[in-house]
């Protein structure tokens, strides 16, 4: 059975390089996503949207053993450094949210 891998974290925080290298390692096999629920979730509260905690944890709950989410953190600044399109203060934020 083939596996999700799904890379959660700030923007510009190297999800989408990591996600890429290891769709290249593993050759394709499983899926790679980059952000699934735990960024729905973080951004839902960032932008004050509706609260869609009951279908996320839904979808999670289809997925189990299916499932891999890794946690890409790393600071704010460099986010910043990398092209981020928000505030050192917007971000500070939102790590917290995912953290």
């Amino acid at each position: 059975m083939s596996k999700i891998i799904a890379f959660e974290g700030l923007d510009e925080s190297g999800k989408t390089t990591m996600c890429k290298s290891i769709s290249k390692m593993i050759k394709h096999r499983d899926v790679c996503a980059d952000r699934f629920t735990t960024s729905l979730r973080v951004y839902d509260r960032f932008f004050q949207r509706p609260d869609n905690s009951d279908f996320l944890s839904s979808l999670e709950s289809c997925l189990a053993g299916q499932l891999t989410v890794v946690m890409i953190d790393t600071t704010p600044m460099r986010c910043l450094e990398r092209g981020a399109q928000y505030t050192l203060r917007e971000l500070k934020l939102q790590r917290r949210l995912f953290f």
